[in-house]
């Protein structure tokens, strides 16, 4: 189901950040990362008011590297990959983290979406890319691996947009 290259998949299977709010997380810029209408903290209800039921709902599973209990949504005729987290088993979920891959429409407030160019994502982060992961031909991190966006690239184009904590 993934069209992650291994390397972001990898990164995001060795640990995410305890769950946050988009107003507590790291910098003004990323509490307003928005793709149309979603953000991270949002509540399960909030995701089914924008995007509607997903086409699958995975199992909930504790996270042993966050401790956080998880379910990921899918709507993959929108190429739109969510996962839901919760401090509890029974507590409230809301966004953890997004996956946005073609045929996604979505766009971040700078209007970054699937098919920019790599020189659009970087003009438009330009004072927000991670120094310590400098961008690649094929890897843009914006923020840092800790709490920010990645931009997976295939010939200059964003192929795919995680948004979330790829690193603990």
């Amino acid at each position: 189901m993934s069209r992650f290259p291994c390397e972001v998949v990898a990164l995001v299977a060795l640990a995410l950040t305890p769950l946050l709010a988009a107003e507590e997380v790291d910098g003004e810029w990323y509490a307003r990362i928005k793709l149309g209408g979603l953000r991270l903290g949002l509540a399960e209800a909030g995701v089914i008011g924008v995007l509607g039921q997903p086409a699958a709902k995975g199992a909930q599973v504790e996270e042993a590297a966050t401790g956080l209990f998880v379910t990921e949504w899918a709507w993959p005729a929108q190429g739109i990959r969510i996962t839901l987290g919760a401090e509890t088993r029974k507590g409230a979920q809301v966004v953890d983290r997004l996956q946005l891959t073609a045929p996604c429409k979505l766009k971040t407030p700078e209007g970054i979406g699937i098919g920019s160019t790599a020189a659009a994502v970087l003009a438009a982060y330009k004072s927000q890319l991670d120094p310590e992961t400098p961008p690649t031909e094929r890897t843009i991190v914006v923020g840092s691996l800790f709490g920010g966006m990645i931009f997976t690239l295939e010939n200059g184009l964003v192929t795919a947009i995680f948004v979330g904590a790829a690193a603990e």
